[in-house]
């Protein structure tokens, strides 16, 4: 170098200084003795080059959406928030108190049925019973008429034969035989008689019995129809109640309760979180060229490389995504079972890999009319040899063409570098970002305490603010139903009295045909099956009728309304509101559930999702580990149904639509917080390099670079960083355990 050209590279080098210390606060420590160098140079090595997009990701779960088909009233939820279900477990149940009523009538009507089908198969087969003994007895006399007739007959016989010797009798004597023989005659007349008349009652008999046979076939072939109608109906009835009742369709945890009391068709009432199906979603988009040339997708946890898989979104997401204006983030199965829901990854996006290929540091190369170039150095001095490029990792660039391996490459410097002092690089963790939110104690489940009634007088209204379960909170006067009621217990006299009765006429029946003994043995047991037959068709029916007048009485007279459970209760009456007339949608108050007490956190930022472990800090300094277990969209009306998996619904939410709070259990149960902050974290990622921000320069359409001490002499590096907190910088590429980095760089 000629004195001309190093007066020349050191008017440069202070020129470059000047700019790098504007701004710059003039209290910094003393500068050491400033680095001059000549021409620098680095070798061309052969390398791996990848060539990827790295960018963040989430480990989050399937989500399972319940939802009813029609809008119900009046909601009971049987669950709450981080509890663990499984498939089938009921998770809430609305108001059917009208089936469950219909279903009870039902259920009495068929037991009538079936009782009065019993009764009257009995009753025809104890009938038939007796005409067999009828049919017997008459078949026993005529075979004793027939033997009697037989008797006589024979010894007629012998008379005939005894006459017949006396043919030498008198003329009287022939008379008399004669008129012997005329009695004989009309005996056999009348025998015959009576033969056919046994016979018509035999054939009348036996024609009842087959009556009597087919009307219980016809009456039983009858009554399976009633039964079949009655068991459709109630089928039907118990399909709806279980319409109304809300159950698990995979095993997981609450991660979202409505907590209305009146849930709309297909709202998602309640979300369950399915842990067993995780994927890792990433945290923005990916550009059209990068999916196309995107060959394969990893991640490093816990200090090991983890593939992933895409998990591309079927045609009917797409179609939803479209209909919402929802961007559709890249997402990638889990096969990983180490990873737990929350976590948050460097997610590497493949697109070329290149082995055993020449490579220089991408500071090397230089871009001139659209052709590319390197320095090579060759006896001190520069040469410039155009080269040809393949892909680039952000530090270093495939040379295809132009370069050799171990070529000598110049390494652009200025000739004097000034620095504070120099720190060795070192693996660490690095926690990526934080969030902070107000946090406090509070309930989810707010109920909205009505009379249900219409017309309903207030009598009395409660001053308590703070309720047991079954604390009397109102009673009202309610006068429409009383002439229903009336009627009914008239009824339930009136059925009362015809039961006696009957019960007393039918077991002095019973009484009198014990007295006539065994001949009266079918009729005493047709009696008897009379008796118990009343006495069901009487339970049943005033069963009815009871059950019916104690639905009324709830809504009829004193209705006393009474806390479901304890907690704090905000009245819209006091105690002087008495006379106020009432609708059956009228607010008495509003009663917070206090048996589910959770940290809530406001969410309007979207910081908290359900699975993500925080820090809470207190007012007075003490700090808490907890656990986010509800956090999720409330099921709005505009996000639908996308798609099954294993017969399993699952839904897709729109993060702008979160709802607005989050709900915090600490792992310490005994811990008692009343107000302070929550802090979310990333899960802290080990075995990393992590620099103070400061020290990461910036070249516009270059990239990222610090400045380190390689063989006593400064170089300019490029770097990779991922995601960048207020004071550190995650390096992914460029830099490696023990390198030399320069700080205070001016």
């Amino acid at each position: 170098m000629n004195k001309k050209q190093m007066i020349s590279m050191g008017m440069t080098f202070a020129l470059l200084l000047g700019m790098i210390g504007c701004g710059k606060n003039s209290e910094i420590p003393k500068l050491k003795k400033p680095v001059s160098e000549s021409v620098q140079s680095v070798k061309a090595e052969k390398k791996s080059i990848i060539e990827e997009q790295v960018v963040m990701g989430d480990v989050t779960s399937h989500y399972a959406g319940c939802h009813y088909t029609e809008d119900k009233q009046k909601v009971e939820y049987f669950v709450t928030y981080g509890e663990h279900v499984t498939k089938g477990q009921v998770l809430a149940k609305a108001d059917c108190s009208e089936y469950e009523a219909q279903l009870e009538d039902m259920n009495n009507q068929l037991q009538q049925e079936k009782e009065q089908t019993s009764y009257e198969k009995k009753h025809i087969e104890l009938e038939i019973k007796q005409k067999k003994l009828d049919q017997k007895k008459a078949e026993q006399l005529e075979q004793q008429k027939k033997k009697a007739a037989q008797q006589k007959k024979e010894e007629q016989k012998k008379e005939e034969e005894k006459k017949q010797e006396e043919e030498a009798e008198s003329v009287e004597n022939t008379d008399a035989e004669q008129s012997t023989e005329q009695e004989t005659t009309e005996e056999k007349e009348e025998q015959q008689e009576n033969t056919e008349e046994e016979q018509e009652s035999a054939q009348a008999i036996r024609a009842d019995i087959r009556r009597m046979e087919t009307d219980l076939e016809y009456k039983k072939q009858l009554s399976d129809i009633h039964i079949s109608k009655y068991n459709k109906e109630i089928a039907a009835m118990k399909e709806k109640i279980s319409e109304n009742t809300l159950t698990a369709d995979v095993d997981g945890y609450v991660a979202y309760i409505a907590f209305k009391e009146e849930a709309l068709a297909m709202e998602n009432i309640v979300m369950i979180a399915d842990t067993e199906k995780l994927y890792v979603e990433l945290q923005e988009e990916l550009s059209e060229p990068t999916q196309k040339a995107m060959t394969r997708v990893y991640t490093t946890y816990l200090g090991e490389e983890v593939e992933l898989k895409e998990q591309p979104y079927s045609e009917s997401e797409q179609r939803l995504a479209a209909r919402n204006s929802m961007v559709l983030k890249p997402r990638f199965s889990v096969e990983n079972k180490k990873m737990v829901l929350g976590d948050y990854l460097d997610v590497h996006i493949v697109i070329g890999e290149s082995s055993n290929t020449v490579a220089v540091p991408t500071t090397c190369l230089y871009t001139s009319d659209e052709k590319q170039y390197v320095y090579k150095v060759v006896n001190g001095k520069k040469e410039k040899c155009f080269v040809e490029t393949g892909i680039t990792n952000g530090t270093d660039v495939e040379i295809t063409s132009g370069v050799e391996e171990g070529d000598d490459i110049f390494y652009p410097i200025g000739e004097k570098i000034k620095y504070t002092e120099t720190e060795t690089v070192k693996k660490g963790e690095i926690s990526l970002w934080k969030q902070t939110s107000v946090l406090k104690l509070g309930y989810p489940r707010e109920l909205e305490i009505t009379t249900g009634v219409d017309e309903a007088k207030l009598t009395y209204a409660t001053d308590k603010r703070q309720v047991e379960k079954g604390d009397v909170l109102a009673t009202v006067q309610v006068d429409t139903g009383q002439a229903d009621v009336e009627e009914l217990n008239s009824q339930i006299d009136s059925l009362e009295r015809q039961y006696k009765e009957q019960k007393k006429t039918g077991e002095e029946a019973v009484r009198q045909l014990k007295k006539q003994g065994e001949e009266q043995a079918v009729a005493l047991a047709i009696a008897k099956l009379e008796l118990q037959h009343n006495e069901a068709i009487y339970t049943l029916q005033k069963k009815a009728l009871s059950v019916e007048l104690e639905r009324l009485k709830k809504k009829t007279g004193t209705v006393t309304i009474v806390a479901s459970c304890s907690g704090n209760y905000e009245s819209e009456f006091s105690s002087d509101s008495e006379h106020t007339i009432l609708r059956a949608d009228h607010l008495l108050g509003t009663l917070t559930d206090q048996t589910m007490p959770y940290y809530q956190s406001d969410n309007m930022r979207n910081v908290f999702h359900y699975g993500d472990h925080v820090s809470v800090e207190t007012d007075n300094g003490d700090t808490y580990e907890g656990e986010v277990v509800g956090a999720y969209p409330a099921g709005n009306q505009e996000v639908n149904f996308v798609g099954e998996d294993d017969n399993v619904t699952y839904y897709m939410m729109d993060p702008i639509k979160q709802q607005t709070m989050a709900y915090i259990q600490l792992k310490d149960e005994t811990a008692e917080v009343s107000s302070g902050k929550a802090s979310v974290t990333s899960n802290a990622i080990s075995n990393v390099i992590a620099l103070p921000g400061e020290e990461v320069k910036r070249e516009e359409n270059v990239g990222e670079y610090v400045w380190i001490l390689k063989d006593g002499k400064p170089y300019k590096q490029y770097i990779v960083t991922l995601r960048n907190t207020d004071s550190e910088c995650w390096v992914i590429r460029g830099l490696s355990e023990g390198d030399v980095i320069l700080k205070g760089v001016e």
